[in-house]
């Protein structure tokens, strides 16, 4: 008899084989994520420079540190010992300790004024206030006696009208 070889299904065919199976590296992309390669590029970057040493000193002309050159003139002489500074005149003195003081009696009559200032603003609107408020209760009583009087009037007999163009 012929022998036919059937593959078999099963399990076994159903799972992949784990060299079948995708890994790390199969998944990695070949180009980094926008965010990726802007993460990598803000841990890359550095803000200051790492220190280095100088490669002239800055007391030292210029000249000096590169060398000689034949135009250039000699360098000059050493500095002698360090001078004193040179005293202040009496009149910066006498400025320089009067100009703060200054400044605080400046800053202390402003509040004081700005103060008077606002309580006379104050005092003015209420005495204003007492004033209106006077006058209008001397006029309210001046239109009840108006009033009055208009009603008394009315009571009694009514005046002969005239008329304006006779003159008998």
């Amino acid at each position: 008899m012929l022998a036919r070889s059937v593959p078999a299904r099963g399990i076994s065919h159903s799972v992949p084989s784990p060299s079948t199976l995708p890994t790390s590296t199969m998944l990695r992309r070949t180009s980094p994520t926008p965010a990726a390669a802007a993460w990598q590029l803000l841990h890359r970057r550095t803000y200051s420079p790492a220190p280095t040493a100088p490669a002239f000193d800055p007391r030292q002309p210029l000249a000096a540190a590169v060398g000689p050159s034949p135009l250039s003139t000699p360098p000059p002489p050493p500095p002698g010992p360090p001078q004193q500074p040179k005293a202040r005149s009496a009149t910066s003195e006498f400025y320089r300790n009067l100009v703060p003081a200054m400044l605080h009696c400046l800053a202390l009559g402003s509040i004081v004024y700005y103060a008077l200032e606002l309580t006379y603003m104050v005092l003015s609107r209420d005495k204003q206030g007492d004033e209106l408020r006077a006058k209008v209760e001397r006029l309210e009583a001046q239109l009840a006696e108006a009033r009055v009087g208009k009603v008394e009037a009315q009571g009694g007999t009514p005046a002969p009208r005239r008329s304006w163009w006779k003159l008998w």
